[in-house]
């Protein structure tokens, strides 16, 4: 049932559009100024107030400008294949050829306008089509045609006051987590380099040490094949361990098959570190994933190695946080040999070298980041949490379904 007081226009019935563009790359004089040049890599957020690149007065003054207030929208880029950046333009900037700059017209608020555009995100993108090289394209004259539902102006702009609570509330969240990721990478830096020791330990030596000494290194052959007379298992995949920093039994591993054998020697067990063995990027070489607890008959896949911790040599959680250091992990980068893909050799992941402290110190050193780990995870949850319930509740609001209170009861005796 329609909504009273509510209209449904078209988007150029509400908003006025312009394009972006670049001013030339080849006159220095336009580039590394103050003033943001928003793209698509800039278009993460929703509140839009800086940039990557940023142009000169004199760039800025050539440039095409998206004032205080505009709604940005993305219309051609790879990222239109799966999702729709929109912005809020906070101050005055300049955007690029990639971009369509929305500003309100009278009765239209720009932020509900914004918001009302990203409740119907998964239907804009229908009218997404493929160019060439595989980018996504977003026309502008069927975006032009796209519908939208409004209430009267004031009750827009209660709506949008609403969303913008939650918004800054995650936008705090956000910046929190980033501080606190920021703080456990100087933490490490320090601790798994001996810059700072704890006291009980300050003074003893820490050792050299090759990875073959301290680990047995298993490459895996178990694929995620189905095959007859072999036994089920799960796998641990490639990506398991890309999106992971932890292996445990809350992932969803995929049902496949292996032989006793296979099963025997590349079951996963506590303390293992599994490592990304090859990929498609050299960035992506030796990233791991600790194995912090016991699985359930899960074996691990193709593309990866288990790095086994021997006996009393090293600490399977401080060997994983070693291999997420900045400096192993450009030494590994360094290794990856290949050309459409990149590989690191068994003997080439055997050789390296670390510099290590003794077991209790290990020990320490994993609880300390681990307690770290345990900290953001809380705050990413309730980060994901925060982001579900604006969801919801932009999904009432936007359509009318919830009204808010006095508004509608206005509405009421206007129609009297």
């Amino acid at each position: 049932m329609k909504i009273r007081q509510w209209k449904t226009k078209q988007l150029d019935e509400v908003a006025t559009f312009s394009s972006g563009g670049t001013p030339s790359k080849q006159e220095p004089s336009y580039w590394d100024g103050d003033y943001p040049w928003v793209s698509a890599k800039d278009m993460k957020s929703f509140s839009i107030s800086n940039a990557r690149l940023k142009l000169t007065l004199e760039g800025f003054a050539v440039a095409k400008i998206a004032l205080k207030g505009s709604v940005l929208v993305l219309v051609r880029g790879m990222t239109l294949l799966k999702d729709l950046p929109v912005g809020y333009v906070e101050c005055d900037v300049a955007f690029n050829q990639d971009i369509k700059a929305l500003v309100a017209k009278d009765g239209i608020s720009s932020l509900f306008l914004a918001y009302s555009l990203i409740a119907n995100k998964n239907k804009i993108l229908n009218l997404v089509d493929v160019a060439g090289h595989g980018t996504g394209r977003l026309d502008t004259n069927l975006l032009k045609e796209f519908t939208l539902d409004f209430p009267p102006l004031r009750e827009q702009c209660r709506i949008a006051e609403i969303l913008g609570v939650w918004d800054e509330s995650i936008d705090l969240l956000e910046k929190l987590i980033a501080a606190k990721r920021k703080l456990k990478q100087g933490l490490m830096q320090k601790l798994l380099t001996g810059k700072k020791r704890f006291e009980e330990f300050e003074g003893s030596a820490w050792q050299p040490q090759t990875l073959i000494e301290i680990a047995e290194v298993l490459v895996s052959p178990v694929d995620k094949l189905v095959v007859c007379g072999e036994k089920p298992v799960y796998l641990c995949n490639y990506t398991d361990v890309y999106k992971n920093n932890k292996i445990t039994q809350s992932i969803n591993f995929m049902k496949a098959t292996a032989t006793e054998r296979e099963i025997a020697k590349f079951m996963l067990k506590k303390d293992d570190v599994i490592i990304t063995k090859d990929s498609e990027s050299p960035t992506d070489i030796a990233i791991p994933a600790y194995v912090s607890e016991d699985l359930d008959n899960v074996v691990c896949g193709y593309h990866l190695a288990i790095l086994r911790p021997r006996e009393n040599k090293i600490c399977g959680e401080y060997l994983s946080y070693l291999l997420s250091s900045s400096e192993i992990r450009y030494y590994f980068f360094t290794l990856a040999n290949g050309a459409t893909r990149f590989g690191l050799s068994v003997g080439s992941i055997e050789k390296v070298k670390f510099n290590l402290p003794s077991i209790p110190e290990q020990e320490k050193i994993a609880s300390v980041l681990s307690a770290a780990d345990a900290e953001i995870s809380t705050l990413e949850k309730q980060l994901a949490a925060y982001k579900e319930q604006k969801r919801g509740l932009m999904q009432q609001l936007l359509t009318g379904r919830t009204r808010i209170l006095g508004l509608e009861d206005e509405e009421d005796k206007e129609q009297k």
